[in-house]
């Protein structure tokens, strides 16, 4: 993903109503001032100008607030790529600065969280396939599986709790 693609997911998150889903002001306060920096010193290094000195807390609290919205919060799409968006505008911009490790571990932990939540999503997605396929097969047990009927009772009795971000 280029800057370009980056902004405009990031702004069009930002600009959206969902956003009051998972933030309240303070946080969306300190995720726009941390964005707004990031940006002008974007445009800085760009026309090869010195980036002012900046509070690396700024960077770190919006990653902060982000994560504990990630885990708080049922996550739609929206939300996953605008935050997937701002974590690699972020890394980017470490990257081309400072290189700062503390900033680089908690891009990661948050990125790892969102794949994690996409692949327990997938994963539920399956199971219900499989619970459908097992009530159908329930029905007609031939002699030739041997199923035991509590174990297919039990899993047939188990519900998987609807998806609330989708």
């Amino acid at each position: 993903m280029n800057l370009e693609e980056c902004q405009i997911n990031i702004k069009s998150f930002l600009d959206g109503k969902e956003k009051f889903d998972f933030m309240n002001k303070q946080i969306l306060g300190r995720i726009y001032e941390c964005y707004n920096m990031i940006s002008q010193h974007i445009e800085l290094m760009s026309q090869d100008k010195d980036v002012p000195e900046y509070n690396r807390d700024i960077v770190l609290g919006a990653i902060s607030d982000i994560k504990v919205c990630t885990i708080y919060n049922p996550l739609t799409n929206n939300f996953i790529n605008f935050t997937a968006s701002y974590c690699e505008l972020i890394q980017n911009w470490n990257n081309n600065l400072d290189k700062d490790d503390e900033i680089t571990n908690m891009i990661v932990s948050l990125m790892r969280l969102i794949k994690q939540h996409l692949s327990i999503m997938e994963a539920c997605e399956v199971l219900k396939m499989i619970l459908s396929q097992i009530k159908d097969f329930k029905s007609w047990l031939p002699p030739s599986f041997d199923i035991s009927k509590h174990y297919v009772s039990l899993l047939e009795d188990y519900e998987i709790p609807k998806d609330k971000g989708k």
